[in-house]
């Protein structure tokens, strides 16, 4: 049973490892995109999930200190720290994580399989909440983008230039003397000239004005939307490959607890012993080195508590038997009739 006992802590404490790393990654992804320094997903959305990432893997963190902790002291049966109650603590915080970690899970599992439908046919599916949180913010950021200097932007515009329409690309739209004024892009800015505006607005740059009044074709979210949701999508599916490694790895961590919780050590000889009389308890004191205050050895399934209430059983049964055998030598009133 000992063995077993010691392959289930290998395990654990094995899962703990990768725990601890998995959770380290996270840190570090979930604070570059929380601080946005990730361009493709420094929308509003995507830093939310990355708030909830980071506070899911710092919890992991403290729920691994108790596992380790609570393996460590696996046998010690008392006190505020034994190891039973670090380890049912553990068990605790690692049910919480389970289930927030589920639930973001899931939500991120429906915005995946929502985004992988858009770009199969984008045409047959309007925008949902999802999508219009980050189109707002798309369009907002790329407005604010195209008319300011500012280089904090121009991941975003090489991501445009790179994978959306020449139609919305800074080659066009960003003239320089477009830049500072009132950036309602036009036609006449897309071709460079005094012009007439062309009716088809799709070969013009996104206009703002016009994207505010709910034209979604001059819009640069609209005109883009395929290419943004694949380099989503691209960022989500490892994600969620990676939260149900991690989703699984805690199920077996629980598992495992739980065989360690449950685990009961073998008594050792001397107190086989004692429990069947053999053995008093200032005998086990004597084998044990008490009675000299010798620490005991170390692992010992015995403590000078469990040796106190061994002495006080072994007199109450001594009382017990004393009383029962007075009992029985007392002479009934019947026996001393003699039959005539």
């Amino acid at each position: 049973m000992s063995r077993l006992n010691a392959v289930i802590k290998l395990l654990f404490c094995f899962g703990e490892m990768i725990i601890v790393l998995a959770s380290f990654v996270f840190l570090v992804g979930s604070g570059l995109v929380s601080m946005g320094h990730v361009a493709a997903l420094s929308f509003p959305a995507a830093r939310e999930t990355a708030v909830w990432v980071l506070v899911i893997s710092s919890m992991m963190l403290l729920c691994t200190c108790f596992g380790c902790l609570g393996t460590i002291r696996q046998t010690l049966k008392r006190g505020y720290c034994s190891g039973r109650r670090m380890l049912f603590m553990h068990q605790i915080i690692v049910s919480t994580v389970l289930i927030f970690s589920v639930s973001r899970y899931e939500w991120l599992a429906k915005r995946e399989q929502s985004m992988k439908f858009v770009i199969s046919n984008h045409t047959l599916y309007p925008y949902d909440a999802f999508e219009r949180r980050i189109s707002t913010y798309f369009n907002n950021a790329y407005f604010d983008s195209l008319c300011s200097d500012d280089t904090s932007t121009k991941a975003l515009l090489d991501f445009v230039d790179l994978r959306c329409p020449d139609s919305m690309g800074r080659k066009y739209c960003a003239l320089p003397e477009r830049k500072g004024v009132d950036c309602d892009t036009s036609c006449d800015a897309a071709k460079g000239s005094s012009g007439p505006r062309t009716v088809d607005l799709m070969i013009c740059c996104p206009s703002e004005e016009l994207c505010k009044r709910e034209r979604d074709v001059s819009c640069p979210y609209h005109r883009c939307r395929v290419e943004i949701l694949q380099e989503l999508h691209h960022w989500a599916a490892p994600t969620l490959a990676a939260a149900r490694f991690v989703i699984t790895l805690m199920v077996l961590i629980l598992i495992l607890s739980c065989l360690l919780i449950c685990y009961n050590p073998r008594d050792e000889i001397e107190v086989e012993l004692l429990k069947t009389g053999v053995l008093s308890a200032e005998d086990v004191e004597a084998i044990l080195g008490k009675s000299n205050n010798v620490v005991m050895k170390r692992g010992s399934t015995i403590d000078a508590e469990s040796l106190e209430k061994f002495k006080e059983m072994q007199i109450e049964n001594k009382s017990r038997g004393y009383s029962r055998r007075r009992r029985m030598d007392r002479v009934s009133p019947t026996s001393s009739i003699k039959c005539v």
